[in-house]
């Protein structure tokens, strides 16, 4: 209800002009597919695909009545290239690039671009070895660099860089397109 009654307000006001949706909330964790049952499923679906449509739903009307707007939503390398323990995280990132490139298909003659950017192993603390103690965290970070191409993880940074990129009018002639921004790690 707040989220409605927030967009609501923010949407119906004559003096607002948004610009840009950038769409990154994220929850991850791995689970075993047998043994984690639905519970799994149902968070990353809530979270990655759920509150992504729900405040599309609250903006779109706002992009329409402008006849422009940009959404950026973040998938992750995963979506395309699933991993051992990752299913349900996968499987809603999945869904988050096909839902985009839908959006970007029913309403781009409507002045709309729908973009999606899909991260690698970035420096953040959705992962698990933020909590380790510094050398440990040291040594797993190590370990992770090896696995791209490029030889190290990615910042914040490079990721918010990709997103402007996608939400400004730098990319005004883009839209169902799918950024990988993940040191080639979708290469190997």
């Amino acid at each position: 209800a707040s989220l409605e009654k927030y967009g609501k307000h923010l949407t119906e006001r004559p003096d607002v002009c948004i610009e840009a949706l950038i769409n990154n909330a994220g929850t991850f964790e791995r689970h075993d597919f047998l043994q984690a049952g639905m519970q799994p499923w149902r968070d990353q679906f809530e979270v990655h695909v759920f509150g992504t449509i729900q405040w599309t739903q609250l903006v779109l009307p706002l992009f329409l009545k402008q006849k422009k707007g940009a959404i950026v939503n973040v998938s992750s390398t995963l979506g395309l290239k699933p991993t051992a323990d990752t299913s349900a995280y996968s499987a809603a990132k999945a869904a988050m690039i096909s839902y985009t490139q839908s959006l970007a298909l029913a309403y781009g003659h409507a002045g709309l671009r729908c973009n999606v950017v899909c991260p690698g192993i970035v420096d953040t603390p959705i992962h698990s070895f933020h909590q380790l103690p510094t050398d440990e965290k040291k040594q797993v970070l190590q370990s992770l660099q090896g696995l791209q191409p490029l030889q190290r993880i990615g910042t914040a940074d490079e990721i918010a860089k990709a997103i402007y990129f996608l939400a400004s009018d730098d990319s005004s002639w883009t839209t169902g397109s799918i950024l990988s921004v993940d040191g080639g790690i979708n290469l190997t």
